[in-house]
């Protein structure tokens, strides 16, 4: 399930060579959401938010 802002989008992964992408739109704003495996098993998942073709970083406390 894909969660933004305590909302649940209707959306399904599209699954990749190396994982999933989900693509959705946020006010008219093209998304996607790509999900990988990182290769180590305690660091799990990576990932990755585009939107407008510009992957945003994470955020740091």
């Amino acid at each position: 399930d894909l969660w933004i802002n305590g909302q649940r989008l209707d959306v399904e992964p599209e699954f990749t060579e190396n994982g999933t992408e989900t693509v959705f739109e946020l006010n008219g704003t093209s998304c996607r959401l790509i999900t990988v495996s990182s290769g180590h098993r305690r660091s799990g998942l990576v990932h990755a938010l585009i939107v407008n073709n510009k992957e945003i970083t994470p955020a740091t406390s």
